[in-house]
């Protein structure tokens, strides 16, 4: 297959995206795209507007179809690896054959060890695998480019070159993602970005996963992490951008209050690190919020009294997305003072999933009972006290009114066990030793 030449394809839909709205100088459009694959190989094809229409409703995961008619063009390396790539047009005839002489779909991977990232340039797509040893917690973030919102989760995977990275997705992706600690994860067409000189991957629309996957690798990486997952852990470090002995960051030993706040205040740089810490304090005072008004829908979103129609009979509106609800859900929002050996913080933004693992309750009881007699929480909240986590924190340096200061937010934590932390200190103690 080639630019040159006409065409008429058989294969089975191995892969289908949704439907991604997008803009750009000529205007609004939507695309969604699908990988027909066969003995030989696969292609990537895509559909504009009113392809979209046309095409999308036909094309379902396992189908085979006969592909013709569409416009061979080079493959766009931002999106996918394939040399070439078939656009669908008005002109194109997409049929479904149901003769099922095609083998079902497999995914084709050509995955690269994750040492081998920090060598590749940013914007490279690639197909990655890893064992999952750390899931953060689902967040929602405001796009600055076009103030969308957004839902990410982060997730770290290691290989047998004992090298770590950061797989991030998005949208539904994030959502959805139902992988846990010491499964496989095997990734195609995730996209090598670099932050804080640290190379990671990104989701983008074409990226597609399989979890614990029916392959030689995945039973040969299972079976290597579960013979010491402890020790592998402790070696594991996250790759560096920098070659030629570039810095490094251990996911396993957990770092101190006062490394974080120092390397936040370098050169207002955001620092991420996880952090062996004990809960002190977490305010919540009669003048305290404690939480936010969600929708009852479970996008998180925050609602607020329906004074734009109230006509309408719903209580409560929510301004993102212009729709009115009779009811809302509490989600925490809370302040919190931590310490360690090292250093003191107050006070650093805990959001609902940790705020329900710190006082084993969710907010909706803790407004209910703060309704009827606010000093009625004050158990909850004082249980809670010196109680020990890991916590994966995010911190960085802001500028409010001329004047700076330190902003740090929990995004992930789990209670300790003693068990494994102490594994991986002695570890480290017999690392020192021979060193």
């Amino acid at each position: 297959m080639n630019p040159y030449t006409s065409f008429s394809i058989r294969g089975r839909c191995s892969a289908k995206s949704a439907i991604r709205n997008y803009k750009n100088a000529k205007g609004d459009g939507k695309l969604f795209t699908f990988d027909l694959v066969d003995d030989t190989g696969e292609v990537r094809c895509t559909c504009f507007n009113e392809s979209v229409d046309n095409f999308e409703p036909l094309v379902q995961v396992g189908n085979i179809y006969m592909l013709s008619k569409g416009s061979i063009k080079a493959g766009n390396p931002k999106f996918t690896k394939a040399l070439y790539e078939i656009t669908l047009n008005k002109n194109s005839v997409l049929e479904q054959i149901t003769d099922g002489t095609l083998d079902p779909p497999k995914m084709r991977y050509a995955f690269v060890e994750i040492d081998a990232i920090q060598d590749l340039e940013v914007g490279t797509i690639l197909d990655a695998i890893g064992v999952i040893t750390q899931i953060d917690q689902l967040v929602n973030i405001t796009s600055k480019k076009d103030q969308r919102e957004l839902s990410k989760r982060a997730v770290i995977l290691v290989d047998k070159s004992k090298r770590a990275i950061e797989m991030t997705f998005w949208g539904q992706e994030a959502q959805n993602f139902s992988g846990s600690i010491g499964d496989v994860l095997s990734i195609k067409n995730a996209r090598v970005n670099e932050y804080q000189n640290s190379k990671r991957l990104n989701g983008i629309n074409s990226t597609q996963i399989e979890i614990n996957a029916d392959i030689p690798i995945v039973k040969d990486l299972r079976k290597w992490y579960a013979k010491d997952s402890t020790k592998i852990n402790a070696e594991a470090i996250r790759i560096s951008g920098s070659s030629g002995g570039g810095s490094t960051t251990s996911l396993a030993v957990p770092g101190t209050l006062k490394q974080l706040k120092d390397t936040a205040s370098e050169g207002g740089q955001e620092a991420i690190m996880r952090i062996r810490s004990l809960i002190t304090n977490i305010k919540h005072d009669e003048n305290t919020v404690l939480f936010y008004k969600s929708t009852p829908s479970g996008d998180n979103k925050k609602v607020i009294e329906n004074v734009t129609n109230p006509g309408n009979g719903k209580a409560w509106h929510c301004p993102a997305t212009n729709q009115f609800f009779d009811s809302y859900i509490p989600r925490y929002i809370l302040s919190a003072e931590l310490a360690d050996t090292t250093d003191r913080i107050p006070w650093v933004t805990v959001f609902d999933d940790v705020g329900k693992l710190f006082l084993q309750c969710d907010a909706t009881k803790v407004e209910q009972m703060r309704e009827k007699d606010p000093k009625s929480i004050d158990i909850i909240f004082e249980n809670a006290f010196f109680k020990r986590f890991v916590l994966k924190m995010k911190a960085k340096e802001e500028t409010y009114n001329a004047s700076s200061r330190i902003k740090y937010v929990i995004m992930n934590a789990e209670p300790i066990n003693y068990i494994e932390e102490s594994k991986v200190l002695l570890s480290e103690i017999k690392k020192f030793m021979k060193n």
